[in-house]
């Protein structure tokens, strides 16, 4: 197939500038919350897979190969902007087709192509031809890519600004001399406390 002029190399696939600008800033997130390790494993941006059905033509449109936590990936892709996100496993077109994440950014001018799985996804289905059930993780946020990446961003700041305060008061308690309502010496406490934080920071990133 012919690219479209906008395409853009990434990381060895044909992409859309949205699609350059949202999938570093959706790995990170995936990275920071430990749904996945490592790099996106991208199996196809804008491309012509035949069992694609032509939406990968224009952008927009991305496929990846299942790694990490697969239900958090897909929930966090619609959380960033991409509601038409779903986790395909093996079979799902009849055919053998391969276990993948297929994902479509809302609000992409490229998408021409797969917009119409976005119009499946708000209508609660799963953006194939046979009109299935959407199987995804509900509500959707209605976000657009780019919003996506601004509520990744408040998310990633809400964490850290929570901590800083933990972190605030506890050495405040410390450079009292002696911590509110405890008998521990402040090396006790201390050492307690970067333990506490560490499981303080995991806790978060899973709630958010």
């Amino acid at each position: 197939m012919s690219l479209p002029t906008y395409a853009i190399q990434f990381r060895g696939h044909p992409a859309c500038p949205c699609q350059v600008e949202w999938l570093p800033a959706f790995e990170a997130e995936a990275q920071r919350r430990g749904f996945i390790t490592g790099p996106l494993p991208i199996a196809q941006l804008i491309g012509g897979a035949v069992t694609s059905g032509g939406t990968h033509a224009t952008g927009g449109a991305a496929d990846f190969w299942p790694h990490g936590d697969v239900a958090q990936v897909v929930w966090l892709a619609r959380q960033m902007g991409a509601d038409a996100t779903w986790h395909r496993w093996f079979n799902w077109d009849g055919h053998n087709g391969s276990e993948h994440i297929h994902s479509v950014l809302t609000g992409c001018i490229h998408n021409g192509a797969a917009r119409y799985q976005i119009d499946k996804v708000r209508a609660g289905l799963n953006g194939l031809a046979n009109d299935h059930k959407d199987d995804g993780p509900r509500p959707l946020s209605g976000r657009t890519w780019k919003q996506g990446i601004e509520w990744a961003e408040e998310q990633d700041m809400a964490s850290e600004e929570t901590i800083n305060a933990i972190a605030a008061e506890v050495v405040r308690q410390l450079t009292d001399g002696k911590p509110d309502n405890s008998d521990l010496t402040r090396d006790q406490l201390w050492k307690q406390t970067q333990g506490a934080a560490d499981e303080a920071r995991d806790l978060l990133r899973a709630q958010q």
